[in-house]
C-alpha cells in the first residue's frame, strides 16, 4: 500500500509480502486521507484506470476487498 504520511514518518504501511484480509478496515492499518489519495494515484497508474471524483468516497477505502472489487469492475468495463 501507499506510504504512511504524517508526523514526518515515512515507510510502508505494510510489508510487500504481507497478506491483507479482504474485510479488514484499511483505516485500522494506518491508512489516512493522504495515504488514501496516494494509494488511489498508484492504483490509477498501475492499472491505467481513472476514478471519477464522485466515486472517491470514504466507502471506497473501507476495506481492501471493497476497493479491489471496485477496481475489478472498472477493469472489466474497460475490456
Amino acid at each position: 500500500l501507499a506510504p504512511k504520511r504524517g508526523k514526518g514518518q515515512g515507510g510502508p504501511l505494510i510489508a510487500a509480502d504481507d497478506l491483507i484480509a479482504a474485510d479488514r478496515p484499511l483505516w485500522e492499518m494506518g491508512l489516512d486521507s493522504l495515504g488514501a489519495i496516494s494509494l488511489l494515484v498508484e492504483i490509477e497508474e498501475l492499472f491505467e484506470i481513472t476514478f471519477e471524483p464522485e466515486d472517491v468516497t470514504i466507502e471506497l477505502f473501507s476495506t481492501a476487498g471493497y476497493l479491489w472489487g471496485v477496481v475489478d469492475r472498472m477493469l472489466e468495463q474497460d475490456q
